[in-house]
C-alpha cells in the first residue's frame, strides 16, 4: 500500500538545509566566509560568520579562524589595529592558532592584487 493510499496526500517539499553555525565544520561551498574564535583550536567565543566585504571589529582577540574563499577573488586582511596589518590570506585556510591574535579584519574582493594596497589596509 502506498503512502498516498494511507494519507490521501503526497508531499514533495523538503525542509531547507540549516545555515552553518561554525565554519570549522563546513563541508560544502558557501562563497567567501570568515569566522574567528577567541581560543586556539576553534574554542572559546566565536564570531558570527562574515560574508560581506568591509571592516569588522570583534571586541575580542582572535586566536584561531576559518577563512573560506571558494575560488572567489576575495581576501581577508588581519588587523592588529586601525593602522597595522599583520598579514592577509586569499586562499582558504583553517588556522588552529594564529601567528598573532587580531581584533579586526578587512574583507575585500575583485581587486587587482598586484597593484592594490588592500592587503595592507586596516582603515
Amino acid at each position: 500500500m502506498s503512502l498516498y493510499a494511507l494519507t490521501g496526500t503526497c508531499s514533495t517539499t523538503s525542509e531547507p538545509s540549516p545555515a552553518a553555525t561554525f565554519l570549522k565544520d563546513q563541508t560544502g561551498a558557501v562563497g567567501f566566509a570568515f569566522q574567528g574564535f577567541s581560543g586556539d583550536n576553534f574554542t572559546g567565543n566565536a564570531t558570527k560568520i562574515y560574508q560581506d566585504e568591509g571592516f569588522f571589529e570583534f571586541g575580542m582577540e582572535i586566536s584561531s579562524y576559518v577563512w573560506l574563499s571558494d575560488e572567489t577573488k576575495c581576501c581577508v586582511t588581519f588587523c592588529e589595529s586601525l593602522h597595522n596589518a599583520t598579514g592577509y590570506r586569499c586562499n582558504a585556510r583553517k588556522r588552529e592558532k594564529a601567528s598573532d591574535p587580531f581584533p579586526r579584519i578587512y574583507i575585500w574582493c575583485n581587486q587587482d592584487f598586484a597593484t592594490t594596497k588592500a592587503n595592507s589596509s586596516c582603515s
